[in-house]
């Protein structure tokens, strides 16, 4: 086996694939993944404290925060939007981090087969044609998978229930003294709260 086209074939290949392939799974997370989760979290808190108004646990956990006053409101839906700002801006510098990171890649890949090229010419064995169209067909078909198994699998399991949600703020609260003039049962209410505004469960 020639080492200098393997070399030359290997680089090319990888180089084609691992670009594509990273930068297909990026859009895929960041355009349809977190969006979902999102979704999900949203809809679970809705339907935890909007939508099952008939389980007795809703009228607990909803005075545990009715019993915040109107100065503690304003503070919760500042804190909310304080905390949303601040997510925002953590998830733009990730997406720019994953830009950079792929756009990296692809330049130290570059490098190398210009390199590899350069230094053979004559003797190069490498087909970008063929490589990129075969890779394209690859990823692309690799897409389907990871696609059919989010959708299918991934997105089926079975997550944290609203009862399961309810029996744990219930046993958090009732293990709380009077909420008047206690810091952390004041603390958890805020919390509870905040959460709630931010989904936009609670008005």
């Amino acid at each position: 086996m020639n080492l200098k086209h393997f070399a030359q074939e290997f680089f090319l290949h990888e180089s084609i694939h691992i670009t594509m392939f990273f930068s297909v799974l990026a859009l895929f997370f960041f355009l349809y993944v977190t969006k979902k989760e999102e979704e999900g979290i949203v809809g679970f808190i809705f339907g935890a404290f909007n939508l099952r108004q008939s389980n007795p646990a809703t009228s607990i956990v909803k005075n545990a925060v009715d019993g915040l006053s109107p100065a503690d409101i304003a503070l919760a839906k500042d804190s909310a939007k304080i905390k949303y700002k601040a997510r925002m801006h953590e998830n733009r510098k990730l997406i720019i981090k994953t830009v950079m990171l792929i756009l990296g890649i692809a330049a130290a890949f570059l490098i190398i087969n210009l390199t590899l090229y350069f230094t053979s010419r004559k003797d190069y064995v490498g087909m970008p044609v063929k490589t990129l169209v075969m890779n394209v067909l690859g990823v692309i078909l690799l897409g389907c998978i990871e696609f059919t198994f989010f959708t299918m699998i991934a997105s089926k399991y079975k997550q944290l229930t609203t009862d399961e949600l309810y029996l744990q703020i219930i046993n958090r609260i009732k293990t709380l003294p009077a909420v008047k003039n206690n810091p952390e049962a004041e603390q958890l209410q805020l919390e509870l709260a905040t959460m709630l505004f931010q989904t936009g469960a609670y008005q």
